[in-house]
C-alpha cells in the first residue's frame, strides 16, 4: 500500500487508479503510470533506478505528505465526523448485501 510505504520515504511507481492516486501526486513523491502500459512502468522504473537524487527528493516529500495529511489526529477527527453523521442522519448508510 503506498500510504505504509510514504510514510517510509519511498518514493513511489504505481498505476493511476482508485486508491493509489490519492497517496502519490504524479512527479511529487512518485510516478503514476497507465495501467496495463508496460513502456511507461518500465520508463518509471528507470527514471527512479537511475536518479537517486530524484528518489530522495521524492521519498522526503511523500514522508511530508503522509505526516500532513494522514497524522492520527487528522485521521480520527475525520473518522469521528463520518460517524456523527451517520448516528444524525445526515448520510445513507451503504445496503449490505
Amino acid at each position: 500500500m503506498p500510504l505504509g510505504g510514504a510514510a517510509c520515504g519511498s518514493a513511489f511507481v504505481t498505476t493511476d487508479g482508485r486508491g493509489c492516486r490519492e497517496i502519490v501526486a504524479h512527479g511529487e513523491n512518485g510516478f503514476l503510470v497507465p495501467p496495463r502500459d508496460p513502456a511507461a512502468l518500465a520508463d518509471a522504473i528507470g527514471r527512479l533506478l537511475h536518479d537517486p537524487d530524484l528518489r530522495e527528493r521524492m521519498g522526503v516529500r511523500g514522508r511530508e505528505m503522509v505526516v500532513q495529511d494522514f497524522s492520527d489526529t487528522r485521521t480520527i477527527t475525520a473518522t469521528l465526523a463520518v460517524h456523527r453523521a451517520l448516528l444524525d442522519g445526515r448520510l445513507a448508510t451503504p445496503a449490505l448485501s
